[in-house]
C-alpha cells in the first residue's frame, strides 16, 4: 500500500490533476446526457431493445467512422484546444436536446443530435491520451495511465448509474441543463493546464497526404506488432460481448422491475450500473496483486475467463437482488482486461504513433460492439421473450448466457495465443 500512495505522490502533480479533474466532469456530463437520450427514445418506443440498438447505433457509428481519422488530426493539433472545443461544442448540442424534454420532436431528430455529439467526442479521447505524456514523467508514464484508465472506466459506469438516478428523481430537462454545466466546467479545467505542444503546419494537399500515410502505418502497427495485435483481438471480442449485454440490459431491467413505469426503469439500471462500477474499482486491487504473479499475458486470459463464467452465472437467475450481487465480479473481469490492453498499448506502441494506434483499436472495438448490438436488436422479433414452464426463461437470460459461455470458450481455445508473441515483446 505504501508503494502505491508512494507512485501517485511521484505522478501527481497541478497539470495531471486538472487533467483527472477534466476528465472526470467530462465523462460524467457524457453519461448524463446520455442516459436521459435513453429515457426519450424508450418514452417513445417503451421496452424496445430494436430502439436502444439504433440509439447505439448513431452512438458508435461515428466512433466507426471517423475513430482513425481523429487520431491523426490530433496528432496534428494543439491538445487541450481540441478538448475544450469538444465540451463546449457538446455544451451546445445538450442545449438544443432541451428542446426534446420541452417540447416533443421526431426520433430520428435524437439519432442526428447523438450521431454528432459522438463525433465531436471522437476529438476528445485521443487528445486526452495523447496529451498524458506531455505533462507525467516517462518513469511515472505507466501508472499514470493505469490510473487515468481505472478513472475512465470506473466513470462509464458510476457515470452512468448516476445520470440513471439523476433522470429518473430530478427529470429529464434537468438533467441536461447539470450536463451542460459539467462541460462547461470541464473544459475551464483543461484550460489551465499549462504544457509545451510543438504543432505541425501543413498545407490541405500535406495534411491529406499526411492521413492517409498515418492512418495506414497505424493499421501496420496493430496487424505487424504481435502483442499489439493480440490485445486489440481480445477487446474486439470482449466489446462484441459486451454490446449484446448492454443492448438488452434496459429490457431486462424492465423484467427485473415487474414492468413499472419508465423512470423505476431507469433507476433499476442506474443501480445495476453502479453495481457494475464496484466491481471496475475493484479491478485495479485485485490486478495489483496478481501482476506479481502472472504475466499481462495470462492475467487477460484469466480476465477473460472470469468476465465469462461470471456472465453466465449472472444470466441463471431472474431476480434484482441476484443480478445486483453478480454485477461486481463481471466488472472486475473487465477492468482488469482493459487496464491491461490500454497499458501495455502504451509501452509498446511508438510515443509518436499512439494517438493513431489508439484511435485504430477505438474504431476497431466500436465496430464489434455496434455490430452485435444491432443483430441483437434486429433479431428481437424472432426470438421467443419466455419459454413455457418448468423451465422459465427470459430472452435477455439466454443472451446474457451465450456471451458469457463465447467468452470461456474463446478464453479456453485462444490459450496458446502466446507463441504468436515474440519473446522480447513480452510485457
Amino acid at each position: 500500500m505504501k508503494k502505491v500512495f508512494s507512485k501517485i505522490k511521484n505522478v501527481w502533480s497541478r497539470d495531471f490533476s486538472l487533467l483527472l479533474t477534466a476528465q472526470v466532469l467530462e465523462q460524467l456530463a457524457d453519461c448524463v446526457a446520455w442516459m436521459g437520450i435513453v429515457a426519450i427514445v424508450l418514452t417513445k418506443t417503451p421496452g424496445s431493445a430494436f430502439s436502444m440498438s439504433m440509439l447505439m447505433f448513431w452512438l458508435v457509428f461515428p466512433m466507426i467512422l471517423f475513430g482513425h481519422l481523429s487520431g491523426v488530426y490530433v496528432d496534428r493539433w494543439n491538445k487541450r484546444w481540441t478538448m475544450i472545443l469538444a465540451n463546449v461544442i457538446r455544451a451546445g448540442i445538450t442545449i438544443l436536446l432541451i428542446t426534446d424534454a420541452v417540447h416533443e420532436i421526431p426520433i430520428f431528430a435524437i439519432y442526428i443530435f447523438i450521431f454528432i455529439f459522438s463525433f465531436i467526442t471522437q476529438f476528445f479521447i485521443p487528445a486526452k491520451s495523447s496529451i498524458i505524456p506531455k505533462i507525467v514523467s516517462t518513469e511515472n508514464l505507466i501508472f499514470a495511465n493505469s490510473f487515468s484508465t481505472s478513472l475512465t472506466l470506473i466513470m462509464i459506469l458510476m457515470g452512468t448509474a448516476i445520470g440513471s438516478i439523476f433522470v429518473a428523481h430530478v427529470g429529464i430537462a434537468q438533467s441536461f441543463m447539470f450536463s451542460i454545466v459539467l462541460f462547461v466546467l470541464s473544459a475551464l479545467s483543461i484550460g489551465f493546464i499549462k504544457c509545451q505542444e510543438t504543432i505541425k503546419t501543413t498545407d490541405k494537399a500535406e495534411v491529406t497526404t499526411g492521413v492517409l500515410t498515418e492512418l495506414i502505418d497505424g493499421i501496420k502497427i496493430i496487424l505487424q506488432i504481435p502483442m499489439v495485435n493480440f490485445v486489440v483481438k481480445r477487446i474486439l471480442i470482449l466489446m462484441a460481448v459486451i454490446g449484446a449485454f448492454y443492448v438488452e440490459l434496459i429490457v431486462y431491467c424492465d423484467t427485473l422491475t415487474n414492468g413499472e413505469k419508465l423512470m423505476k426503469n431507469i433507476e433499476a439500471l442506474g443501480y445495476l450500473q453502479l453495481a457494475f462500477g464496484v466491481g471496475i474499482m475493484l479491478g485495479p486491487v485485485i490486478l495489483g496483486i496478481l501482476e506479481k504473479k502472472l504475466s499481462k499475458i495470462d492475467l487477460i486470459e484469466a480476465g477473460f475467463l472470469f468476465v465469462g463464467f461470471a456472465t453466465c452465472i449472472f444470466a441463471l437467475n431472474e431476480s434484482f437482488t441476484y443480478a445486483l450481487i453478480m454485477a461486481p465480479f463481471i466488472g472486475i473481469g473487465i477492468a482488469v482486461v482493459m487496464i491491461l490492453v490500454e497499458t501495455t498499448l502504451q509501452m509498446v506502441v511508438p510515443p509518436n504513433a499512439i494517438g493513431r494506434v489508439f484511435s485504430s483499436m477505438l474504431s476497431i472495438r466500436n465496430t464489434a460492439f455496434i455490430l452485435v448490438a444491432l443483430v441483437i436488436g434486429i433479431a428481437e422479433g424472432f426470438i421467443k421473450p419466455k419459454f413455457t414452464h418448468p423451465f422459465v426463461i427470459t430472452r435477455e437470460q439466454i443472451i446474457f448466457f451465450i456471451s458469457g459461455l463465447f467468452l470461456v470458450v474463446y478464453g479456453l481455445t485462444a490459450k496458446m495465443a502466446k507463441v504468436y508473441i515474440k519473446k522480447g515483446e513480452q510485457v
